[in-house]
């Protein structure tokens, strides 16, 4: 078994500018970097490709020369496309929801193995056409993370294969589609490397998906909109704080908007309150705020079996 998600492995990293970072993001942080600084120095008229051929993976380069270091560098050599940032979009998106189901160090352990199972089985297969005569020795140079990523969306479409992701498009068809058609361009191109990856990519992530239980399916879309809608609520909620009409103002006749005011649903108004102490502290909270933090922590503690403890936010 891969990893059990637990709470803390299914919580971010940290968190930047008020938005969580986690596995996915750093990830997609380093594909950033690797594709900004080969774009830089080429730019400045250096050659990118003195920096970027030592890292592409090249069966003849590991097997004869030992630059086992390709093996995990390959993926992060890409060239500025349009293309690529919808790949990274995708990935984000889709990338989460596998991070919720393996945890953060299943997740990551899942990226690896995804990373390496290509490579690995190309070099295995150039080492048994070296011993064995009659066999032509594969000389291949393989590049870029959009087989990996498809990989990390291929687990996502074995746990949630009837999850909707293109109007009524499962994500099992789309990455049924996706697969087939990747194999039908190798096939017309004879190229057995990519197609011997395709099928080694789908393998891992199949046994992948089974070594973790699967959680309830959970709508991709819902959560997207979810996450829309919730952001709008805080956004509204700021906007009232701070539009202070000036001939109010001089008057004192204005008073600043509290959460109390704002037309949210009462499960939200306890996380906005929690999120203004966080990000103003306890003495930003007026009265009424600090009643309905009050009242939610006395019911909290009659669920639990307990008793209330004396107003202590005074």
């Amino acid at each position: 078994m891969i990893s059990s998600p637990r709470r803390t492995q299914s919580e971010p990293i940290l968190h930047r500018v008020r938005a969580p970072v986690f596995a996915t993001t750093v990830i997609i942080g380093l594909h950033a970097l690797a594709l900004l600084t080969t774009t830089l120095i080429a730019a400045f008229g250096g050659s990118s490709s003195a920096v970027a051929d030592p890292l592409v993976y090249s069966t003849r380069e590991v097997f004869i020369q030992g630059r086992i270091w390709q093996f995990f560098t390959y993926a992060f050599v890409h060239q500025p496309s349009l293309f690529l940032l919808v790949e990274f979009g995708l990935f984000y998106l889709i990338g989460r929801e596998v991070e919720k189901v393996f945890g953060r160090r299943g997740f990551v352990l899942l990226y690896l193995i995804l990373l390496l199972g290509p490579p690995c089985a190309l070099t295995f297969y150039a080492f048994v056409a070296r011993a064995l005569p009659g066999l032509a020795f594969p000389h291949v140079a393989y590049s870029g993370s959009f087989l990996l990523h498809a990989g990390v969306f291929l687990v996502y479409a074995f746990a949630r294969p009837d999850a909707p992701l293109i109007g009524r498009l499962s994500s099992g068809w789309l990455a049924a589609g996706t697969f087939f058609l990747l194999a039908m361009q190798a096939l017309r191109y004879h190229d057995q490397a990519t197609l011997a990856s395709l099928g080694l990519t789908a393998v891992l992530a199949f046994f992948c998906t089974r070594s973790v239980p699967i959680p309830p399916r959970v709508d991709l879309l819902e959560q997207i909109r979810e996450r829309t809608d919730r952001r709008r609520e805080i956004r509204s909620m700021r906007r009232g704080r701070n539009s202070i009409p000036p001939e109010e103002e001089l008057t004192g006749e204005w008073q600043e908007a509290d959460v109390s005011e704002v037309d949210v649903p009462p499960e939200n108004a306890i996380d906005l309150i929690l999120e203004k102490i966080a990000r103003d502290g306890m003495t930003s909270l007026t009265a009424d705020e600090r009643d309905l933090l009050e009242r939610a922590r006395h019911d909290m503690l009659k669920r639990d079996g307990g008793h209330a403890p004396v107003n202590d936010l005074e």
